[in-house]
């Protein structure tokens, strides 16, 4: 299956299908230097723009509790800290990130219930790994 057209350069570094007929990818657009958000729906691809989060970030993994709600997350490598992106009823939104060390990311994501949810990623500062708990 051909995914849509995004930019010149850009991949995709995750996906989740809260239900068969329905999912979410996401990666980088690196020729805009920003997240790609790529929305499975009724048998295509269409690519979904990102909420602006800074000049230069990216997306690594995805998880959807249901077809309205999800989180994703990544990397701003301008501020040289974790994104978190929450998607509620139609809708991508970035909540503030906690402050975590001068410089680190977020790569994976899991989500138990909409008040119970873990991301992980990395503490470059520190040299260590990341354990965020909602």
């Amino acid at each position: 299956m051909a995914p849509p057209s995004v930019s010149s350069a850009w991949s995709i570094e995750g996906v989740h299908f809260p239900v068969p007929s329905e999912g979410w990818a996401v990666g980088n657009d690196s020729a805009n230097k920003r997240g790609v958000l790529l929305h499975y729906t009724q048998g295509s691809w269409s690519s979904v723009a990102p909420p602006d989060v800074s000049s230069e970030w990216e997306l690594y993994g995805i998880y959807l509790l249901s077809s309205n709600e999800g989180w994703a997350v990544g990397s701003d490598m301008s501020n040289k800290r974790g994104v978190l992106l929450h998607y509620l009823n139609g809708s991508w939104t970035a909540p503030p990130a906690p402050s975590v060390s001068s410089s680190w990311s977020l790569e994976g994501v899991h989500f138990t219930g909409s008040n119970d949810g873990w991301a992980v990623g990395r503490d470059n500062a520190n040299k260590k790994g990341v354990l965020l708990h909602y």
